[in-house]
């Protein structure tokens, strides 16, 4: 396009190179001022939910919580979910965590802040728990509700090697699929120059796919924006097909439609 400048190769973005600085500095500040690993994971939770709920586009926004399906199924906690932002929320608690139905999840994120063969296991045993409820409201009928699942670790404690083999032991010939961004590798995998992270995937769902980066947090933020966005065209809902979800859902009401009929003048 006229009158932009052209960007360099392997070009890092300094402003997200400033979030990642920041995200990594608060999460290691929670870790040395608390043992407590509730505390610690939602200390991890809070910086990226704050990333995300600023850069993301306006039809989409994140919680932590959980999701319903119509029959009332709850999948397990989640740290964060990306959800469309033209349907209700369920419910809200006090401390900002969410009830989202089921149909508004686009995408969602295991947050660790340091990342070992526990927390790897701890990602896939969550990703087979949201699939299986993804299988359960796709019978085959009408348009698949696709979730695009990712883990996002801060920090590893185990050199990328270990981590890859950890994580490729899943064969993946079937969903889930899981993306995985490190903002920071193990000391010994680094080198002099900027920072490293890494992502690791299953490329096509069966070949196993890694790529060291000095642009991890960049790297995340535009695969999500793109899946995201993809998965939203893929579904081409309309208000129409949206209300008609909600109505799914939203059964405590007293309009007319959710009572039995009544004849004329009985009222």
């Amino acid at each position: 396009m006229a009158g932009l400048p052209k960007r360099p190769r392997n070009f890092v973005n300094p402003i997200m190179s400033q979030e990642e600085r920041r995200m990594i500095a608060w999460v290691d500040q929670a870790v040395v001022a608390s043992r407590n690993a509730d505390d610690i994971g939602k200390s991890g939770e809070k910086p990226i939910l704050q990333f995300l709920n600023r850069y993301l586009p306006n039809c989409l926004r994140c919680y932590s919580g959980h999701f319903a399906t119509p029959a009332g199924q709850r999948s397990p906690q989640i740290d964060v979910m990306v959800l469309d932002s033209r349907y209700p929320l369920l419910s809200q608690n006090a401390d900002g965590s969410v009830l989202a139905m089921f149909h508004s999840v686009i995408t969602t994120i295991e947050v660790k802040t340091s990342l070992g063969k526990r927390e790897i296991e701890d990602i896939w045993t969550k990703a087979d728990k949201i699939e299986a409820l993804q299988r359960e409201q796709n019978p085959g009928t009408g348009i698949p509700i696709f979730v695009y699942q990712m883990g996002f670790a801060y920090r590893t404690t185990q050199r990328l090697r270990t981590v890859a083999k950890n994580f490729f032991q899943r064969t993946c010939d079937y969903y889930p699929f899981v993306f995985l961004t490190i903002l920071r590798l193990h000391e010994k995998d680094q080198l002099d120059e900027e920072p490293l992270g890494a992502g690791l995937w299953f490329e096509r769902g069966t070949d196993p796919a890694l790529i060291r980066t000095q642009a991890p947090l960049s790297d995340f933020y535009y695969d999500l924006t793109q899946q995201c966005l993809g998965i939203l065209g893929n579904r081409n809902f309309g208000f129409s097909e949206i209300s008609y979800h909600i109505q799914r859902y939203l059964t405590w009401g007293t309009h007319p439609a959710d009572r039995p009929h009544l004849p004329k003048n009985s009222i």
